[in-house]
């Protein structure tokens, strides 16, 4: 997608508010969106989407962590739901993307296979740079066209939120004006909570609050579904940390924590058991081509940021993102990817925001060697309460 012709929605009032908005904005796209998403279901499992949903609400009760946790957020993903005319749970299963493969891969071993999503990085800014976060967004190549940014304004407070995602679905990263950045990478060796929060829930919920330490705290407290790789940024600042439904461990690729890199293998959380069981009864052949990829992707990302000498300016991170240095398994995976090399072999969006007084994210909404960066803003500052 051309950045310049991507949609940007500039929400504010009552999560109902906002779903309608929403819904009545992107109604015939998120119609077509959901109709994409439910094909492939159906293609990977074999099942209608009717049966499908009837399965997964067998085995997995997210709604009442999601009640407890972001209930303004389902009140919007259910507006949404009534503006388009979809099944209210329909649309929630449409929303659990993450929590829909770890359910294929715990409750359907043979169809599993490592979900290869995203390539991130956070680089604390030297000789007056600002300090950088962002990632590329790898996601199924049915949303190709349907990228969106949420512009949301809070009520009764300063705070807004940019958010990357697609038409219907309520997150997938972002950032704040506080400022914050919010960056994940699935890791799906870490296990599955079928009653967990949903990521996309988590996301919402993350760039609600204003600094770090706010952040790692919710981390630490919710009850997190899947395993994800969550970066954390604001300026002077930088976490990656790898979470799993048991345990949340820190990783530091180097002493000083002021740059870190991941992508979509643990590298220090070792809640690793419902992996090692899945890979005893799953072909060898479905994870092979994922770890090649996760680990070509991180030792490129590694090279260019973590290891890189000397100051890291904009135009390098963007080239980061762009990189092929292995041409088999690129950082940038674009329309000429080898579709076969990866469950996830797209590149949906690509991202990176400058955490300063005058924050903003550089977005290229589609692989950025194929669609420019734009730079997005804030309506305002943020003014700590």
């Amino acid at each position: 997608m051309n950045t310049q012709e991507m949609k940007v929605l500039t929400l504010s009032g009552t999560p109902t508010m906002r779903g309608h908005t929403i819904g009545e904005s992107l109604c015939d796209e998120i119609r077509l969106v959901v109709e994409k998403h439910e094909h492939a279901i159906g293609e990977g499992t074999g099942y209608c989407i009717e049966d499908y949903l009837r399965e997964f609400s067998s085995h997995c009760n997210h709604i009442a962590a999601i009640e407890k946790w972001a209930p303004d957020h389902l009140e919007e993903v259910y507006a949404t739901a009534d503006a388009v005319n979809i099944d209210r749970n329909r649309f929630l299963l449409f929303q659990l993307i993450d929590e829909h493969w770890a359910f294929d891969a715990y409750h359907y071993a043979k169809r599993a296979r490592i979900h290869n999503k995203c390539t991130s990085f956070g680089v604390v800014g030297e000789d007056g740079q600002p300090t950088f976060a962002g990632q590329n967004m790898d996601i199924p190549s049915y949303v190709e066209g349907h990228q969106i940014l949420l512009h949301i304004q809070y009520p009764d407070s300063d705070l807004e939120s940019l958010i990357y995602t697609f038409a219907g679905s309520i997150s997938l990263c972002g950032m704040n004006n506080s400022p914050l950045g919010i960056n994940l990478n699935t890791l799906m060796q870490l296990g599955y909570k079928n009653d967990g929060l949903p990521i996309v829930f988590l996301v919402r919920l993350l760039l609600e609050t204003a600094s770090y330490e706010q952040a790692v705290r919710l981390l630490n407290s919710a009850p997190i579904s899947t395993g994800i790789n969550v970066t954390v940024s604001e300026p002077g600042r930088v976490g990656a940390f790898e979470c799993s439904p048991n345990k949340i461990v820190e990783y530091r690729p180097r002493e000083d924590g002021r740059r870190v890199c991941h992508s979509n293998h643990p590298l220090v959380n070792g809640d690793t058991g419902h992996f090692e069981q899945l890979k005893q009864i799953t072909p060898e052949s479905k994870w092979i081509a994922g770890y090649a990829s996760t680990c070509s992707r991180l030792a490129s990302m590694s090279a260019r940021t973590v290891n890189r000498q000397g100051p890291i300016k904009l135009d390098d991170l963007k080239a980061a993102l762009r990189a092929s240095d292995d041409p088999i398994n690129p950082v940038c995976r674009g329309t000429s990817t080898d579709i076969n090399s990866s469950v996830i072999a797209y590149t949906a969006g690509s991202m990176v925001y400058e955490l300063s007084d005058n924050p903003q994210m550089n977005l290229a909404s589609g692989p950025p060697t194929e669609a420019e960066f734009v730079t997005f803003g804030f309506a305002k500052k943020y003014l700590q309460q």
